[in-house]
């Protein structure tokens, strides 16, 4: 058939059944021929001949079927029983499943490949959410700008990231003293520091809570009411020893902080002389050499701000660190990583300068010894919050 489109192979079988099949006409014919119809009627040699070519064109038929195989069947199927016109689905499957000439059995493996993500359910989180924490956690301190609220006297913190600074002071400062050399490198771990001084107003509420004493003096330089007096509530508690400054960082869960800690909160890294920078003080930047006579409200002098945010640590009042005093301190230590002050000594160590010292007094380099027991209309303090150790 000429859509067939056979190879050479097929086609020499194809034509070899073609000629059995003539054979056998032949050899009817030539009975019919000849007269006789009936097979028993023909002679011995065409019965011969027919029964030849019907073995020989049943075997030529035979190999033809098995050379032309399944594509001729299908081919003259699709030929001369035409059906619907459809697309073949095209199904391959593995290689070690298609060399097996048994019936097929598809078992699927559990495979866990090595970079698909396993899916765990979603945790439910019982922390505060990240958009609004809670006020009264701490959070870490991390970057310079930092604030955060105390919830025990509400007093505003600033962060002092972990890192080191310059400590102390150089040849070119020409006011320093000998305790206050040589200039040396302190690393310090991140901390928080109160922004002001500790006031009047947050004082009076450890002293209702009967963990801080009265100094039984309620004036001050200048005004005779300080103490219970509203209009002073944000001015800073004065006339504390060492031992009420103490008392009173305690009940507000702080400390003291120590010598460096204030002198970095105060200086910054960069080795400055003054909070503001290195130029010298004047009257809008600080309380001081009795301009005012007296103490003023915490926070006057935001021009005289530290570079991490500290207000009034040039002026106002002297505050107490946790430090004790020793003249050769920066000379005889060797170890600045959180240093804690010396071991030993009667004294402790006041910082900052006052409303009543002069320019070279409010240096944050300055280092002033005092009796913890002391008492003065110029004596306040401030105090530090250690950053969590889990962050």
């Amino acid at each position: 058939h000429p859509q067939l489109h056979l190879n050479c192979p097929q086609k020499w079988a194809a034509r070899l059944g073609c000629l059995a099949d003539g054979c056998i006409r032949i050899a009817f014919c030539s009975s019919y021929s000849s007269g006789s119809a009936d097979f028993t009627s023909l002679s011995s040699y065409n019965r011969t001949t027919i029964i030849v070519a019907v073995i020989g064109g049943l075997a030529v038929c035979i190999a033809a079927i098995i050379s032309l195989g399944e594509p001729l069947v299908a081919k003259i199927v699709e030929i001369y029983f035409p059906g619907p016109t459809h697309t073949p689905t095209i199904v391959t499957y593995p290689q070690s499943l298609e060399s097996t000439p048994t019936p097929k059995t598809f078992v699927t493996p559990t495979v866990t490949p090595s970079n698909t993500p396993q899916i765990t359910p979603t945790p439910t989180l019982t922390a505060y959410p990240t958009s609004t924490p809670d006020p009264d956690v701490l959070p870490a301190c991390l970057e310079v700008g930092q604030t955060w609220t105390s919830p025990v006297d509400k007093m505003k913190m600033v962060c002092v990231p972990k890192g080191g600074f310059l400590m102390g002071s150089n040849d070119e400062d020409r006011s320093a003293k000998d305790n206050e050399k040589p200039q040396h490198t302190v690393y310090l771990d991140a901390y928080w520091i109160d922004q002001t001084e500790v006031t009047n107003a947050q004082y009076a509420q450890c002293v209702e809570s009967g963990a801080c004493s009265l100094s039984g003096r309620s004036a001050s330089q200048s005004f005779p009411d300080y103490y219970g007096n509203q209009l002073y509530d944000n001015y800073p508690a004065i006339f504390v020893t060492f031992q009420d400054a103490v008392d009173y960082c305690t009940w507000a869960e702080r400390t003291l902080p120590t010598e460096a800690q204030w002198e970095k909160a105060a200086r910054g890294t960069d080795g400055r002389i003054f909070p503001w920078g290195n130029n010298q003080p004047d009257n809008t930047r600080l309380n001081y050499s009795r301009y005012l006579g007296d103490v003023t409200a915490v926070g006057s002098y935001p021009s005289g701000i530290s570079p991490y945010g500290a207000l009034d640590m040039a002026g106002n009042a002297l505050e107490w660190t946790t430090d004790r005093y020793h003249q050769d301190y920066y000379s005889l230590y060797t170890s600045w990583l959180n240093p804690q002050g010396p071991k030993s000594g009667d004294y402790r160590v006041q910082r900052g300068g006052c409303w009543d010292s002069g320019p070279w007094s409010v240096r944050t380099t300055m280092r002033v010894p005092s009796s913890p027991n002391f008492r003065a209309l110029f004596v306040g303090f401030r105090c530090a919050l250690a950053d969590s150790p889990s962050k």
